[in-house]
């Protein structure tokens, strides 16, 4: 093995072909870099979609479960209060009421800005989708 100082002054050498650095004359132009490919939407689509969608969990959060699986029954898969009251095993009137008060509690939490707490009858909810995670089973 040569000495560090031998293996720098071979590195800088201008007439070592095997110097390690890069000579600007040798450089070559290189033309306008192309946008890189983003796939089917660009970075700024998709964080707002993942904030969305944390607030769209974080909302739901303020409701009962009860009240989540009545929506779900009936805003997402378009059942009827009598084809979502026997799936669920509660009367047609008990669902009625259910989807009233968990609309009622989104129309409260969706004037509050995102992040503050919502109060409902005497029990805070805080708007957070770390809450979700830590309290529903995966």
């Amino acid at each position: 093995m040569r000495p560090w100082i031998e293996q720098r002054t071979a590195a800088l050498d201008p007439e070592n072909p095997d110097a390690v650095r890069s000579d600007p004359r040798n450089a070559a132009p290189v033309g306008d870099v192309p946008d890189v490919p983003w796939g089917p939407e660009a970075p700024e689509t998709h964080a707002r979609r993942r904030y969305e969608r944390r607030r769209i969990d974080a909302l739901l959060d303020v409701l009962t479960d009860r009240q989540r699986d009545i929506l779900h029954l009936r805003v997402v898969h378009g059942m009827s209060t009598a084809e979502t009251a026997a799936v669920l095993h509660i009367t047609p009137g008990a669902v009625r009421l259910g989807q009233h008060r968990a609309l009622s509690r989104l129309r409260v939490a969706l004037t509050r800005p995102a992040g503050e707490p919502i109060t409902c009858r005497g029990t805070v909810v805080p708007l957070d989708a770390r809450r979700r995670d830590a309290t529903r089973p995966a």
